[in-house]
This record gives C-alpha cells, structure tokens and sequence, in this order.
C-alpha cells in the first residue's frame, strides 16, 4: 500500500484541528478587541476631563479681534554668540529691510513689523551646554534658560547702536529720504518659555532653578511662579524699551516661540512643556497693558485651533510646503 494516502488523512486532520484553533482564536481576538474598544472610550473620556481640569480657568468673554497693526512681519534671528556676523543687527543690516528701490528707481517702504527672536544660545565659554530658551524636541542636552539668561536676551536686543536702536536709526535715515513712514513701525519680542526642568528632557532635574524675584526663590512646578516669570520678562523688557524713547518704532507685544502647545492628550510631550497652564495668564496681563501675544505654529499644530482660549492674538500658520523650481 503507498504511503500517500496516510499522509493525505494525517494532514487532513491537521487541517481539521487547525481550523478549530482558528475559530476560536478569532472569537478570542473579537471579544479582546470589543474590551479595547471600551477600554479606549473610557480612557478617551477621561482623558478629556484631565485634560479639562489643566487648562487654566478663563472667565467667559466675547472674543474681539485684534486690530490691524502691521501687514509684514520679519523675524529677526539674534542673541546667540555662536550667529557670529549673521547675528549682527546694525543699522545697516537692517536697512535692506526697512525700504526698497522699486524697478522705476523709487523708494518705498518694505517691512512694517520686526520680531526679535532666539531659541537658544549655542557655543556660550561660561555654559558647559547650549541654553535653550524654548522647549525644544531635536534632542542633545540644553541647560533651560535661566533669569540670567533671560536677561541676556534683552540686554543684547537693547544694545546701544544694535538690535531695537539699530532699526530705529535706519528707519530714520529712509524717512530723510522718502519721508516719514505712515505709522510707527512695530517690534514684537520673543518671550523665553519657562521651562519646567531645568534640562527639558531629564523629569528629575530641579524645577527651583531659574532664579528669584523680590526674594523669592520660584518654583516651575507652579504654573503660577512660570507665570511670574514671564511677568518679571515684560515688565523689564517693557521698561528698557519705555526708557530708549525710539521715535519709529513701538513694542506692541510678545512671541510664543514654541511651534507647538500641547495638551494632555494632544501633541509632543505634554509632561515636558505644560505651556497652556501659564499662557493664558500671560495674554490676560498682555491686553491689560494693550499689548498682543503672537504665535507661529507649524501646520495644524497642537492648539492651533485653541488660539482664542488661550489668548493668543495673532497667528501665522507655517505652511509646511515645499516650492520647487519655477512653482
């Protein structure tokens, strides 16, 4: 007898048995996935309710929309030592920016707004690592800024003959020559985030780290001592510039710089950053002052559709696209 037809009937009640395993998995699978399928609701739900209960509290209000202040803005990379010549904003470097000569020959008015900004400071000979002014994703370890740091910040834009004086000089030399500009030109100026730890990607670095104010040691635990923080930012910021007294130019507000901000259960390391506890007091202590808050994220954001409940005035989506060649 050929021995085909006992391997034909072996393999047939492998098949057999191997179907019934099959089956039952399968109903194992189904049933595991409608327990996820719950689980993932319930976990969605509460989520939502946390995530609630972390937003800062807001009275309701009609929402108005800001004023038309400026049609250009320029962002002006500046305050890190390792920007060399490209960090450099006098009053030369500005001009290029400040008008233009049209292809009749006449002068015009170019950029109507100036954003100071900088996310950190590299290659700096008293840090053993970069200082990040903003939370940041792209790896490698940054001491967070400190009050020092901060200080640093403005210190560099308000520097005589450079930064905000630097524009308002080469403003004035362009309206000796074409007249005066139609309205002030406007400066808005980055405001360092106030990181949680003291290195962003380390959860048990110290949160007592920044600095005091009035003899008091804050704590970035507290959104409340973050907040303060950016309060102490604008208030010196706002008095360096009150005190230059520039003639064309009016710092009109403050610039998230953070391309993100996230939620608990929306975008990139929420633990890490925490932005919407302290933000939306820092637009209310803004427009008590008749100030704006600004922002610029990248395409769709976390909290790009949230700009209104957390205060933000105006927003620049980047669009994240590539143009190629003639296009």
């Amino acid at each position: 007898m050929s021995r085909w037809p006992s391997i034909l009937l072996t393999c047939l009640a492998l098949v057999s048995c191997s179907s019934a395993e099959v089956k039952q998995l399968r109903e194992e699978n189904e049933a595991l996935k409608a327990e996820n399928h719950k689980l993932t609701l319930e976990r969605n739900a509460y989520a939502g309710q946390i995530d609630a209960i972390y937003r800062l509290p807001r009275a309701p209000k009609v929402v108005q929309q800001p004023p038309v202040l400026f049609t250009d803005l320029l962002l002006c990379y500046g305050g890190s030592p390792n920007r060399g010549e490209l960090g450099v904003w006098d009053a030369d470097r500005f001009a290029a920016s400040v008008s233009w000569t049209d292809p009749s020959g006449v002068e015009r008015w170019l950029f109507d707004a100036f954003l100071a900004i900088e996310p950190r400071l590299w290659g700096r000979d008293s840090e053993p690592v970069d200082v990040a002014l903003a939370c940041e994703d792209m790896g490698g370890m940054k001491m967070s800024g400190h009050k020092e740091h901060w200080q640093e910040l403005i210190d560099f834009w308000m520097k005589p003959g450079y930064g905000f004086a630097a524009l308002d000089e080469a403003i004035g030399r362009a309206a000796a020559r074409i007249g005066e500009p139609p309205y002030k030109r406007k400066v808005v100026m980055n405001l360092p985030d106030a990181i949680l730890h003291e290195y962003f990607e380390l959860l048990d670095s110290r949160t007592k780290y920044w600095g005091s104010i009035d003899g008091r040691e804050l704590d970035f635990e507290s959104a409340a001592d973050r907040f303060a923080a950016c309060r102490w930012f604008i208030d010196t910021m706002n008095a360096a510039f009150k005190a230059a007294g520039f003639k064309y130019i009016e710092l009109i507000g403050y610039y998230v710089h953070s391309e993100e901000i996230p939620t608990l259960t929306r975008g990139w390391r929420w633990p890490w950053k925490r932005l919407n506890e302290y933000l939306p007091s820092v637009a209310d202590y803004l427009h008590a002052q008749g100030q704006y808050l600004t922002w610029i994220p990248y395409r769709e954001a976390a909290s790009y559709d949230r700009t209104e409940e957390l205060g933000i005035d105006y927003t620049w989506m980047q669009p994240n696209y590539y143009w190629e060649g003639d296009r």
